[in-house]
């Protein structure tokens, strides 16, 4: 994740990118943590994959998924 970027210097295409790439990996890490029962990366860390989703869903709402938390 590049920290150095705030969600609102994201363009639409990027954003697209951006929000395809942290819904694999937030459902890889969900399967690692809640399947496997082998974290790779603290709560904390995932947190902040969901907290950047949310808000790139809220900047562009037609980025939302049907089933966005």
């Amino acid at each position: 994740m590049n920290s150095q970027r705030t969600v609102s210097d994201i363009t639409p295409p990027s954003a697209r990118q951006r929000v395809t790439q942290l819904r694999d990996e937030i459902r890889r890490h969900e399967r690692l943590y809640y399947v496997l029962n082998e974290p790779e990366i603290s709560n904390a860390e995932f947190d902040a994959l969901m907290n950047e989703l949310r808000q790139l869903e809220a900047d562009v709402p037609a980025l939302a998924a049907p089933d966005s938390r």
